[in-house]
């Protein structure tokens, strides 16, 4: 730490010259940050340095370089720089800048014409890349714009299918309640069906008398008649037949007796109901 005080104060004695060193704590921190400090003043002063040699060499080798460019000139058209006009010394600039921006070694006409006629080629790429490239954006805009369309058409189908769906789910729930309900009742139903079967059974009633005997009988019934209604007509047949057959009167009355026959089993039946 004394080393390294010692080399903060002859630094600063330095930076300061003939001025005051300002007072400071004598501690571990303080000298650590001045120390660090005076390292990084170093540093900076001798890229500084570096660079000022550097702008000196460089400068030394400009004037070289003009002088050798003033020396070509001379030789070439026979004038001295200093000799030329205003307008010609502008003309020259515009060269020697015309020349730097096109990075050419030689300002000859050829070598103009050459690189500005590859800079117009670089302009007709650089033109021909921004209308790709214009167009592109245009159909991305265009597939955008149909994009967003489609995003808002499926919004609203999306609504109205969420409609839809909560009145279907209603309906469901009235269908499921009604079902429900239909449930219970056709319990309640088949509760009370059996309690009226044993009362019936308990006081004695006639079992031929339920419903399913009686849709049974009616169902026979039914078919008699119908049996019946075809026995008079095969009847009213033979009524049509010649008298003096005796054939036919005797199939006649084998047709009545069989009628009457009939007639007695529906008067049963009748009676049974």
């Amino acid at each position: 730490m004394d080393q390294k005080c010692k080399e903060v104060r002859e630094w600063l004695s330095q930076v300061l010259g003939e001025q005051p060193m300002p007072p400071f704590e004598d501690n571990v921190h303080t000298v650590e940050l001045l120390h660090s400090l005076m390292q990084q003043n170093r540093e900076h002063d001798r890229c500084n340095a570096l660079l000022l040699e550097d702008y000196k060499q460089k400068s030394l080798e400009y004037q070289l370089e003009a002088e050798r460019l003033q020396q070509l000139l001379m030789d070439a058209v026979g004038v001295s720089p200093s000799a030329l006009s205003s307008s010609s010394t502008s003309s020259l600039q515009a060269i020697v800048q015309s020349a730097m921006v096109l990075e050419l070694n030689s300002t000859s006409e050829s070598s103009l014409m050459q690189a500005i006629s590859e800079l117009k080629a670089e302009a007709e790429e650089v033109r021909v890349e921004k209308e790709a490239e214009e167009r592109l954006v245009k159909r991305l805009a265009s597939k955008a714009a149909a994009a967003f369309t489609q995003q808002e058409q499926l919004k609203l189908d999306l609504a109205r299918v969420e409609q839809d769906a909560e009145v279907e789910n209603a309906k469901k729930q009235r269908y499921l309640q009604l079902t429900d309900f239909l449930q219970r009742k056709s319990v309640d139903y088949r509760v009370q069906l059996k309690s009226a079967q044993v009362k019936l059974a308990a006081s004695g009633v006639d079992p031929s008398l339920y419903h399913q005997s009686l849709v049974t009988k009616g169902e026979e019934l039914t078919k008699l008649k119908k049996k019946v209604s075809t026995l008079k007509a095969e009847l009213n047949v033979y009524k049509d037949l010649p008298p003096n057959v005796s054939l036919a009167r005797i199939k006649i009355e084998e047709a009545k007796r069989e009628l009457a026959a009939l007639d007695k089993e529906l008067e049963e039946d009748f009676q049974n109901f």
